[in-house]
């Protein structure tokens, strides 16, 4: 799962390289254009177009059927039942290319949850950062949290029993992706923290091997099987994003664009919903 998280991540930081110092709003809707050809051209591939368009052709009829000869009960209650029966017709046909596009745009939306759905940290601003480990663990020494030259550890170690979790505060101290060490007996770990306003991308957790962890926690490589500590988390704000002067958050601004763009682009890519 890992290599293609990592390579995902190589493609979708390419592709918005350019937009980094713009509104992140722009980025998005770049993203969001090239999501909507993409399941464009997905739906076009795994989807039987004659029998959609004559699908739709039938529930328009029926549908004018309905406004024509609406003084007949008879007539309008059959018109009424064909819209049902096409319509049901139509969601059979729509149901397969869907199911084809759900997984890819799931794990391209966990991708862009690390770039719009927090808020970076500015300098001098602080962060709580959890490790989670195991049920059974036990320590002769306490966990160990090491900032680089740009993080400062403001904090000893808190540890929850209750939770199995060892917590931090840290300080942003300089600009720019930074690391931390956590050092639990003889394994170091390590975590990424991004201080930036800019868009970019920002992990809020580094994941266990588990499948859905990785799914929905991407960017960084998984801790290994059977570690100690299971998840190391950072605990950046929820960001937003503004869309033409409204502030929303960015799956509603992604799904908004999208939508729009599938709709706009369907005539010239020839592709039928």
């Amino acid at each position: 799962m890992w290599i293609l998280n990592s390579a995902l991540g190589w493609l979708l930081d390419g592709l918005l390289l350019p937009f980094r110092e713009l509104p992140a709003a722009v980025g998005l809707a770049v993203v969001s254009v090239v999501a909507a050809v993409g399941m464009l051209l997905v739906f076009k591939v795994t989807s039987d177009q004659p029998r959609l368009a004559r699908t739709k052709r039938r529930i328009q009829a029926a549908i004018l059927e309905i406004r024509l000869l609406n003084e007949d009960p008879r007539f309008v209650m059959a018109a009424q039942l064909d819209v049902l029966r096409h319509s049901g017709a139509y969601l059979r046909l729509t149901l397969v290319p869907l199911l084809w596009m759900a997984l890819p745009l799931v794990i391209l939306m966990a991708h862009l949850q690390a770039y719009y759905g927090y808020r970076g940290l500015q300098v001098g601003e602080t962060a709580i950062v959890s490790a989670k480990v195991r049920e059974a663990a036990t320590f002769s020494v306490a966990p160990a949290l090491v900032g680089d030259a740009g993080l400062v550890v403001e904090t000893p170690v808190l540890w929850i029993p209750s939770l199995r979790e060892a917590d931090w505060r840290i300080v942003a101290a300089e600009p720019g992706e930074h690391e931390l060490r956590l050092s639990v007996g003889d394994a170091v770990l390590t975590k990424t923290v991004l201080v930036s306003g800019s868009p970019g991308r920002r992990s809020a957790r580094r994941p266990s091997p588990s499948l859905l962890d990785q799914l929905l926690y991407p960017s960084e490589p998984p801790l290994a099987g059977g570690a100690t500590v299971v998840a190391i988390k950072v605990g950046y704000a929820a960001g937003q994003v503004s869309l033409l002067g409204w502030k929303t958050h960015w799956i509603i601004a992604f799904l908004i664009i999208t939508l729009l763009a599938a709709f706009a682009l369907r005539g010239p890519l020839r592709v039928t919903f």
